[in-house]
Order: structure tokens, then sequence, then C-alpha cells
């Protein structure tokens, strides 16, 4: 066996590549030494290891901020915030307009973080096996350290994943860091080898963790089954889908993808038929239980943080606090949405004002309110607000312009994902079947209510009984569905949909402009020219979503007792101008560069390959 320092053991191994020798890599004043038999010889102790595995995820360049909100922007639904002057090559918003070059200061420490985590899986994979408690355990042991392997084992397969989805064909190694230096520079492996092994390991992984709520599992911040399958379906439509081919410099389709459409019905429908998973009735209250660091059961896998630790939902991303008033901070809401987004809502929709914030918190005269924002250049998304977070949080960020980390867990996959994941691939497979239908219809329904049935049943009459309509409401539902939640712009991605971006640009600039648009299902849509709303009953502070009338069909007939607001087109020339200038800027690298969705290696990363690494797809 070799032997490690601890310290040394939390060490990446592509941190290797940033230090001048082995020697200096390998010194350390540590006093504690400890060897793999040490390490690995009590459940406990492996535990904490995989705990540390766990753990990377919550660094400011990993699932805090940079993977989950820079990288996965932007979208025909999701904008980085950004403006003329807020871009460079390197600086953060140029990766989310798809702008990035290999000089981006933005790009190495992820890269070096997510090898990092994945050395961690990798020798937690190699010494479990080796363990003398697989040999001479007991029983009770023996279960837990092929959980904790399982665990492993889908945690790399998930770093794996950021790491291709982000940058294509990457090094791919799925064994420790030899002291030797022997797979210290490796090339690049063609994304279709990487999935089909990931895939491979996870059918190994989903039998050896529990479902949760069985053994001792009942959080949804570890892996358990249920993940295991979700994510094997995840992988398996990137690996069926499109995506951008170095060979080609083109938009290629990974080959058979019918055998893996297959793999993900088949995943998600056992996750469906266990029943472990229900969704939330009110979708706002999942995220506002998030805001109150509780879990929920529709989340199949949530990432764990810490409040003041880390997690930038609810700062980064969510409802912006303005002035620095005495109870919320100030907070920046640095992605933002389209009209077109805040449209493509029906007036029922519960998601609407939820995900789409069409307002900020505002201290205006000493009284802190919600405030709809006149000009649709500053619509956020929502999903996560000031308002929500717990009083703990809040005693700490009163009259702080500093920021505190939110400690809000990363909803990696949510039930409605599962249940979408199924309609999508059985609509692809079979046609529109029952089965797919209803699980479309759970989604629908609990975001247009129960009272609503009759509505939900008359969309899909009219748009899921062919298999290219549903496949189309299939792909809306995604959008309404999970809006800042860092999945579309790989839904676009593997569709070969990412025009849909400047499709979204032309019917905002339309809506801005006319107050007219053309909406999803082909039908003209004309906005008013006024909005009326409320504000809650006992609480003036906090918009009456009920009551806000965006629609010309919602306006009340009754308007006593509401705030009345200028809209569409009534909007002034100088905030039209700056929406039109704003539009020109989203997503403006795919118009010089169509497709090229991935980003380059940076210049460091390069240098420090010793010549096993280039970049391709034009940088």
């Amino acid at each position: 066996m070799k032997k490690y320092s601890l310290s040394i053991l939390l060490l990446p191994m592509v941190l290797l590549l940033l230090l001048p020798s082995c020697e200096d890599f390998l010194e350390t004043d540590s006093q504690s030494t400890y060897t793999d038999e040490v390490l690995y010889s009590t459940a406990t102790a492996t535990e904490q290891a995989l705990i540390g595995a766990y753990a990377l995820a919550g660094m400011d360049e990993m699932y805090s901020i940079r993977l989950n909100m820079y990288y996965t922007m932007s979208s025909d639904i999701e904008i980085v915030a950004s403006d003329a002057n807020q871009y460079n090559d390197n600086e953060r918003r140029s990766i989310g307009h798809y702008l990035a070059t290999s000089g981006n200061s933005q790009l190495t420490n992820p890269w070096n973080a997510l090898y990092r985590a994945i050395e961690r899986t990798n020798l937690i994979v190699a010494n479990i096996p080796q363990s003398p408690i697989m040999a001479t355990g007991t029983a009770d042991d023996k279960k837990k350290m092929q959980q904790y392997l399982g665990e492993a084992m889908t945690l790399r397969a998930m770093y794996y994943m950021e790491l291709v989805r982000n940058w294509g064909d990457v090094p791919f190694k799925m064994e420790a860091t030899s002291p030797d230096g022997s797979n210290f520079y490796l090339g690049k492996t063609n994304r279709d080898t990487i999935y089909n092994r990931l895939i491979a390991d996870l059918l190994v992984a989903e039998g050896l963790v529990p479902w949760i709520g069985e053994g001792t599992v009942g959080v949804p911040t570890r892996i358990t089954k249920g993940f295991v399958k979700g994510l094997i379906a995840r992988m398996c439509l990137y690996r069926g889908g499109y995506s951008l081919r170095a060979e080609t410099n083109r938009m290629q389709r990974g080959s058979d993808w019918q055998t893996y459409y297959e793999l993900a019905r088949q995943q998600c429908k056992e996750v469906i038929d266990k029943g472990k998973y229900q969704l939330n009735p009110s979708f706002a209250n999942f995220f506002y239980k998030q805001c109150q660091l509780q879990t929920d059961a529709e989340s199949v896998f949530e990432l764990g943080f810490g409040m003041n630790e880390s997690s930038e939902l609810g700062g980064y991303i969510g409802v912006r606090v303005h002035e620095n008033s005495a109870k919320y901070g100030t907070t920046s809401g640095g992605v933002l949405t389209y009209p077109s987004y805040l449209y493509m809502f029906e007036p029922k929709d519960t998601r609407r004002l939820v995900t789409c914030a069409i307002y900020g918190i505002r201290n205006l005269s000493n009284r802190i309110r919600d405030s709809i924002y006149p000009s649709p250049v500053d619509y956020r998304v929502g999903k996560w607000s000031q308002r929500d977070m717990t009083e703990k949080y809040l005693q700490m960020k009163a009259n702080n312009s500093t920021k505190i980390f939110t400690g809000i867990n990363w909803p990696v996959m949510r039930y409605s994902d599962v249940l979408l994941m199924f309609a999508e691939t059985d609509n692809e497979l079979n046609g529109p079947t029952a089965d797919a239908q209803a699980a479309f219809k759970q989604v629908r329904l609990r975001a247009l209510g129960s009272a609503n049935e009759q509505a939900v049943n008359d969309y899909m009459a009219a748009r899921c009984v062919s298999q290219s309509g549903f496949r189309e409401a299939i792909r809306d539902e995604r959008a309404l569905e999970f809006g800042g939640e860092g999945i579309r712009k790989y839904d676009l991605v593997r569709w070969n949909a990412l025009d849909k971006i400047e499709l979204a640009k032309e019917q905002s600039r339309s809506i801005a402009n006319s107050g007219t648009y053309t909406r999803y299902d082909g039908t003209s849509v004309t906005v008013p020219t006024s909005i009326y709303y409320k504000y809650e009953a006992g609480n003036p502070e906090k918009l009456d979503f009920a009551s806000v009338a965006l629609d010309l069909e919602t306006i009340p007939l009754n308007t006593a007792g509401y705030y009345k607001m200028s809209w569409f087109p009534m909007t002034s020339a100088s905030n039209k101008t700056k929406f039109n200038d704003f539009m020109g800027i989203v997503a403006k690298g795919l118009t010089d560069h169509p497709n090229r969705h991935l980003l380059p290696l940076s210049d460091a990363t390069v240098t420090d390959s010793k010549g096993s690494l280039k970049n391709d797809y034009g940088f």
C-alpha cells in the first residue's frame, strides 16, 4: 500500500501541473500520516474521506456560483447580467455570452477543482475494494463500504459530466494519480467513450446505494438510488444527443441514440414506479423551503451547503435587493430573463412570477417593498428571495453590504425532471403514449392547479397528440419548469436547438417595442399597455402574485384598490433603446460562431499540460 500524508490526500492531481516538481508537491510539514490501510480500515474514516469528495462541490469555483450560474448561461430563458461595458475576454459574463477565450481568468479554477474532486473519488474507488473490511468486516460495515463506493462512483461521474458538457473531449483518468508521474499528462478522450464508461459505472453504483429513506440515508444531500438512476438518464440524453465535435467542428448526434434513450426511459420509469418522490403541491413552496434550508420530498439530489460558508442562491441569482436596507442588505441578482419567457407562461401558471421576478425589493422613502420594474432589462430569475430566508440569515445580512453566503442547497435534480425525462424518452421511442402523457400532466397540473385540470386537458389535447407536437410541448414545459436551475442551456445543446436563443431575443424585442409577439403555439398575442397589481393583505411590502394582471384577459373589470403601471409598448424610449442594445449583447458569441457552446481550455491549462492538450472547436 502507498503512504500519503493526510494533507496530500486532499490535494488535486491537476495541481501537480502547477508546481515545479513532484518533489516539491510531496513535501509536507504534517506530523500526522496515514497509510491506506489506516484510512480505509474503518467505515467511519472512509465516510470522512467521502465527505471530503462531496465538500469540494461547495467551493466558489464549483457549485457555490461558477459551474451552476456562470457556466450555464445564457439560454432562451436565462441571461447573465451585462451591458456593453460589463464583459470582456477576462470577465465571467463573457462565458455566459459565448465569448470566452483561452485567456479568460474564470476557466482555470473550475477545471482544476473538478479534477481535484475526481482525484478524491478515484482514491476512494481504488481503496474501498482493498479495505480489510471487505474481507473480514461485519455485514453492516461491508454494506456501508459498498454504499460509500457507490456514492464515490456517482460523484465522479457527475464531476466528469460537468467537464464534458462544458469542454467536450477532456482528459479521462479513472485511477488515482501515480507517484511516478506516469499519468500526469494525459491527452483528450472522446466524450462518447467517457459517457459509455461513466454510464457503465453508474449501472454498478445503483446496485450499491439504497433508495432514499432506506437504510441510514434519509436526506437528499446524500446520493441514493433514485439520483443514480436519474443521472444515468441525464447522461444518456447527453450521450444520445447533439454536441459540437472537434473532428468536424459541427453539431453531431451521438451514435446509437435509441439505445441510450431506452436506458434513460427505463431508469426514469423505475424511479417513478418506486414511489419514493412526489411533487410538492406548491411550486413556490419548494423554493421557499430551500430558502429556509429545509429539504423536500421533490428533491432527488441536492448539494448540501452551509450558511455563511457557501452558495450564492438568493444572492447572485434571485430577486434583487437594491438599496442597503436595514432588513435585507443588498443583492445583485445577476441572472436575468426575457420578456418572452415571462409571456411564455399562461396567466394561471403559478410558476410565472415565482420564476420571473419582474420586480425588485426597494427601500424607497424609508419603506421597503416590492417594486415592479419599468424596464424589461431588469427582470431577474426569482426562485430564491431574501424575503424567504431564515431569521438567522437575515440577522447576519441586515445593514450589511458585504456578501454573505446563503447556504441554500443547489438542486441538482428534482422529481419533475425525472417525470419530464421519462415523457421525452418514451415519446421519442414510442410516440405520445398514455404513460408519457400522465408523467407530463403531473408537472403541468401542479403548475396550474387542480381547479384548472380541464384547461390542462385541453392544452394536452391540442399539443400532445402527435410525436412532434408532444416533443415541442415537453421542450416548452422544461423551459417553464426549470428556469434558473442550470438545465436549459444543455437541453438546447442536446436538441441542437441553440437557435431558440435568437428567437427569444426577437420575440422579446417585439414585446418591448410593439407589445405583440407570436407564442410557441403559433398564436399572435398582444400585451396590455397598462398592468394592475396589489400587495398582500396585511403585508404591504410584498406583491400579491395572484392579483398581478399582465395579460389583456386578466385585467380586472373593477380596478379599485389596484395600482396601475404603464406597460409594453408604453415604456419610455430610453428604456426601449437600453433593452434593444442589451438584446444585441445576449449570446453574442453565437452570432459569429453558431453552435460553439463549448469553452476553450485556458492558456494555463494548455501550458501546464506539457504538450498533451490543445484547443479545438476553432479557438
